[in-house]
């Protein structure tokens, strides 16, 4: 098994988020402008899936504006970091937790993202 230190084999990006003792999370008016754009994506997304007001979705369906809101937001990012991965020719670890995959943790997941 591979020890992850400081200067590892595993890539600077690893072992910079190994080296953090906490998430930086927005505040102020970077968060009320956060709020606005998801809220705006959300409901641009209900509109262009099934081409109806929030308000008369069903649960099914704003469950899966949640997704695909949530979706959206990370795979620009998702995008940017597998082709540095790919440049850079680094190691990917992929972890999988039961917790993450549960549909009614959902809101919690996006409350932590």
């Amino acid at each position: 098994m591979q020890e992850v230190t400081s200067g590892g084999t595993l890539g600077k990006g690893v072992d910079d988020l190994a080296q953090k003792d906490q998430v930086m999370r927005p505040t102020g008016k970077a968060l009320e402008t956060m709020k606005k754009i998801l809220r705006s994506r959300f409901i641009t997304t209900a509109h262009v899936m099934f081409g109806r007001e929030v308000e008369n979705l069903t649960e099914i369906e704003i469950y899966k504006t949640i997704a695909a809101t949530a979706k959206q937001s990370i795979s620009d990012n998702w995008i940017k970091t597998n082709r540095q991965y790919a440049e850079r020719q680094e190691k990917q670890i992929y972890y999988f937790s039961i917790e993450f995959l549960l549909g009614r943790l959902l809101k919690s997941n996006l409350i932590n993202l």
